[in-house]
């Protein structure tokens, strides 16, 4: 057997060749390592020790400096702040989307706080309802990001609102394909009533890049992370989960101060089992069925607070005297909290503050689109999508 030539040393190439698997996909080049070394070591063997495998010990951590940069690259997705969302969320659940599929997988992330896949996906087999609207749905073992999840790691309960959502969104499919097994079939597909197929993850990263943000981008608004030092636009994964999270956490009861919901509460909502390896799988009993199913009719409410604000609002903003009553009271709520007091405000007080809040979210996102360079995005993004239509 002739020894191969190298221009290198093989330890030398192969750590070359390995250093940037290493630094972005570190899971995989370990599992290439593996049968490398097998092949390496039976080449040392072939020729009685002439050639030297690569694969050694001391292989890695010859990169663990490869490693290190890599974590140091690694980025999460860009999550707007959740104080915006219900904006956001308004404007996906516009007119302009209300036949795109893709739009409403997003919603239903948002208002889930579910992976994509897992919604993608979902079967109505696997959905639930109860008589108020409430209800769950399990996620299959071969969806959910972990496969061999417990039942209770893979049960996703949601509130009134999204039951409202799927009786509606079942009825509508019924007039149009009765035995539709899909919550979300692929009507890109001409075929789609005879032969249903899943939505395709592209289709909703497509929708957010270059349909939601160029639409939303056009109208001068640049929906960002809410990092200020990131000015990436957001994406759906991190829109719905960490939103959520970050939302869920600072809520406080407004008589106690005390956090409103419990780390484990959230936690369970977000399907995440405890990190601790002698208790295992998640500890389900600490939060009880109740629990979840206020925490989502409390996230729901919030995420479609400003479109019902809206619809309160709007007409009040004509008349003169309802306006002055709102401020009247809200300054006396005001003076009243400056005392350190409380006073329950009104149906409309509270829906003319939601509706404030959310004016300020979209000045933002105008003072944040001209920061930003929001036109040049714009202009990338229409780009991008010239050039797909072209081919």
């Amino acid at each position: 057997m002739q020894k191969p030539q190298f221009i290198q040393s093989p330890a030398t190439t192969s750590r070359k060749f390995f250093a940037p698997l290493y630094s972005e996909h570190y899971a995989t080049a370990n599992k290439c390592a593996t049968p490398l070394g097998d092949i390496f070591s039976w080449y040392e063997r072939e020729t009685k020790g002439e050639f030297k495998t690569p694969i050694t010990s001391s292989f890695a951590i010859n990169l663990r400096d490869s490693r290190k940069e890599g974590i140091g690259k690694t980025k999460n997705f860009n999550a707007p702040d959740y104080r915006a969302l219900p904006v956001i969320f308004g404007h996906l659940n516009s007119d302009r989307y209300e036949n795109n599929t893709s739009a409403l997988v997003t919603q239903f992330c948002i208002l889930t706080a579910c992976r994509g896949q897992a919604i993608r996906k979902l079967q109505w087999e696997n959905v639930h309802l109860n008589d108020d609207y409430t209800g769950y749905f399990i996620i299959p073992k071969e969806d959910n990001k972990i496969k061999d999840a417990p039942k209770e790691l893979r049960t996703v309960y949601f509130g009134s609102m999204v039951g409202a959502l799927l009786t509606n969104l079942k009825d509508k499919q019924i007039a149009l394909a009765p035995a539709i097994k899909y919550v979300f079939p692929n009507k890109y597909r001409k075929d789609w009533a005879e032969n249903p197929k899943p939505l395709g993850e592209n289709a909703i990263n497509t929708f957010m890049r270059k349909t939601f943000h160029v639409n939303e981008l056009k109208e001068g608004y640049f929906w960002k992370d809410a990092d200020n030092e990131k000015d990436g636009l957001i994406h759906t994964h991190a829109t719905s989960r960490a939103c959520f999270q970050t939302w869920a956490l600072e809520q406080k009861d407004t008589k106690t101060g005390l956090p409103r919901y419990s780390k484990e509460l959230t936690e369970a909502c977000l399907l995440h089992a405890k990190a601790d390896q002698y208790k295992g799988a998640y500890d389900r009993s600490r939060v009880s069925e109740e629990e979840l199913y206020r925490i989502k009719g409390d996230w729901e409410e919030y995420i479609f607070s400003y479109e019902l604000a809206c619809s309160k609002i709007l007409p009040v903003l004509d008349n003169p005297i309802a306006m002055g009553n709102l401020r009247d009271e809200e300054s006396e709520i005001e003076q009243l909290e400056k005392q350190g007091q409380s006073i329950q405000e009104s149906e409309d007080l509270k829906s003319y503050r939601i509706y404030e809040r959310g004016l300020v979210a979209l000045m933002k996102a105008r003072d944040d689109f001209k920061k930003y360079n929001g036109d040049q995005i714009l202009k990338q993004l229409e780009q991008q999508k010239s050039k797909k239509e072209s081919k």
